[in-house]
């Protein structure tokens, strides 16, 4: 049976291996999906959700999904026959949830399903009841934060049992371990995956370039929120570092793209540090030219402490981009252990320094700087092919 490791050779006692293999089933699933939200192009949960759905819709199955999408907003997934979609989100939180753990009994009743996959630990309440009740099976996401510290006693009881869970890093895997009542036995991975067909090489926009002045320029891009609750993005640390090269490399610029509440900050410190005319906060971009973002930058930078996975390393790297992340995170799944990227140590400026130099270098011959390479190996690694493999061979027959 052929499979596909996702850590490098150094690291084979840690080494993430899963299956590849198995293609479509022979006879169609009846699933129960249990879905926090499904939207395409929305943020990372979401569009791991969307990713699940378009795996089991592409392989012949059926079921139902329990969503907590508000139906007056957005639209509903594309579906084949055989399945159902019951969006039951809205303004009132708690009148959702009601209706939520309603439609998902309803739906387990009329429909039966074979397994229940569950989207986000906050429902494993309500599966471990239909565990109980109805004797259905489960697999259950280990998605990012969610699981890294205890949930309470409620959710520890839930997550007794036999129960399997798939975790997208070990990052998220080891975090979790360390306080649930789980075996290691029980916590699979599946990586993200992402949109190969939005992503690919392409030249830099010529508008873009005008629009932020950047002839002659090398950029250096993240994509992110600027939440003041999700500082450990490295934002800052790139700033530090760029502060090291500036004088001896006036062509680098840093373009960040997203917005929040910790932009004012970080413009304050981009002044402070001296670096503030090199800095372009771009603010939010419409989800169908962030490609173009992507291919407007030099390297992407996102040197994180504390991040799940990190689907926009898939999505630069799809674009042939060098990639520098954090190394004590999920980016290390998402960089195959370094193979795909520089992982540098997010308070260590010096070594961020010499990795931005070093990605930013014009040998191809170096493969985490060839745009062939990069696209091909992270597709074979985290295309949605490879995807639905993994998820396939980790729900139950």
């Amino acid at each position: 049976m052929p499979e596909i490791c996702y850590a490098s050779a150094a690291s084979q006692g840690d080494a993430a291996v899963v299956s590849a293999a198995t293609g479509p089933r022979n006879q169609p699933r009846r699933v129960l999906l249990l879905l926090g939200e499904l939207a395409t192009g929305g943020g990372g949960i979401e569009s791991f959700n969307a990713s699940v759905l378009a795996a089991l819709r592409g392989h012949g199955d059926g079921g139902a999904i329990v969503a907590l999408n508000d139906p007056r907003r957005g639209s509903a997934p594309e579906l084949t026959s055989g399945w159902s979609y019951y969006p039951c989100g809205g303004r009132h939180r708690r009148l959702a949830q009601l209706r939520f753990a309603g439609t998902a009994f309803a739906c387990a009743l009329r429909h039966r399903p074979l397994f229940v996959f569950c989207g986000h630990l906050n429902f494993l309440v309500l599966v471990r009841a239909l565990r109980l009740l109805l004797g259905i099976r489960c697999v259950a996401m280990l998605y990012g934060i969610e699981a890294w510290s205890p949930r309470g006693r409620a959710i520890a009881w839930a997550m007794r049992g036999e129960a399997h869970y798939l975790a997208i890093s070990r990052y998220t895997r080891d975090r979790c371990l360390a306080w649930a009542p789980l075996r290691a036995g029980q916590i699979g991975l599946l990586p993200c995956t992402f949109d190969a067909r939005r992503f690919s090489p392409q030249p830099k926009s010529a508008r873009l370039v005008r629009q932020y002045r950047l002839e002659g320029k090398r950029v250096l891009l993240t994509v992110a929120r600027l939440s003041a609750l999700e500082r450990y993005k490295g934002h800052e640390q790139v700033l530090r570092a760029l502060a090291r090269l500036r004088s001896a490399h006036p062509e680098l610029c840093y373009l960040i793209v997203g917005d929040g509440d910790y932009r004012p900050e970080l413009q304050r410190r981009a002044r402070e540090l001296g670096v503030a005319e090199i800095t372009i906060f771009a603010g939010r971009v419409p989800a169908d030219e962030l490609a173009a973002y992507y291919n407007l930058s030099d390297a992407f930078i996102m040197p994180s402490r504390g991040e799940g996975f990190g689907i926009v390393f898939l999505e630069a790297l799809a674009c042939g981009k060098p990639v520098i992340a954090g190394n004590g995170d999920g980016a290390r799944d998402a960089l195959l252990d370094g193979e795909l990227g520089w992982l540098v140590d997010p308070e260590d400026s010096p070594a961020m320094a010499r990795a931005i130099l070093d990605a930013l270098a014009p040998d191809q011959a170096e493969p985490r700087r060839n745009p062939a390479f990069l696209r091909r190996r992270t597709l074979e690694a985290f295309g949605p092919e490879a995807f639905s493999r993994r998820l396939l061979a980790a729900l139950p027959c």
